[in-house]
């Protein structure tokens, strides 16, 4: 069985330690170089871009503009008052009460604020919209009818029901003694 006795190789390790913090140090301005002209190039693809490119980024921008909402007055409610601000906080917009254009004002989701609106989903809303509407007036229009039956049938002349009071179940305090 065989040890080895020999001295731990500290000068070789050192030695490559310094080469390598020295290769290191000496690579960061290569480093600073890549990440300008990365980031220049970046920079300057909407100026050096063909025309066609320029056209559709700003349609795009033009979309992003034209929405129901403002994306630049989104991102500003958004961080101002944050996920439990007004701009995101959920609205009814399906009932009677609301009317038709702040109900479809709310579908920007549903259409969509990208290059290719989902138009058949906006517009599957809209009537699902409608048609909840409508059965609701349906529904109130019924039992504004039957109230009214209900006050025709009954006369003037009949006297309303007698109100019955309820029976008390506890005990009566006793009255103090006279003195």
């Amino acid at each position: 069985m065989g040890f080895d006795k020999s001295e731990p190789r500290n000068h070789s390790i050192f030695f490559w330690g310094i080469v390598s913090a020295c290769t290191l140090v000496a690579l960061i301005p290569v480093f600073h170089d890549y990440f300008s002209s990365v980031t220049a190039r970046r920079v300057g693809m909407d100026q050096d871009a063909p025309g066609n490119v320029r056209e559709e980024i700003a349609n795009q921008r033009a979309q992003l503009e034209a929405g129901p909402m403002n994306i630049e007055l989104a991102i500003d409610r958004l961080a101002a008052g944050g996920r439990n601000g007004s701009a995101v906080m959920p609205r009814v917009n399906d009932g009677v009460g609301v009317p038709e254009e702040e109900a479809f004002g709310t579908l920007g989701a549903v259409d969509g604020w990208s290059g290719r609106p989902n138009e058949a989903a906006g517009e599957a809303a809209r009537e699902s919209i409608r048609r909840a509407r409508a059965e609701e007036q349906a529904r109130l229009d019924a039992a504004s009818a039957a109230e009214a039956a209900a006050a025709a049938e009954a006369s003037p002349d009949v006297a309303p029901a007698a109100v019955v009071r309820p029976v008390l179940r506890r005990p009566l305090r006793e009255a103090p003694p006279a003195q």
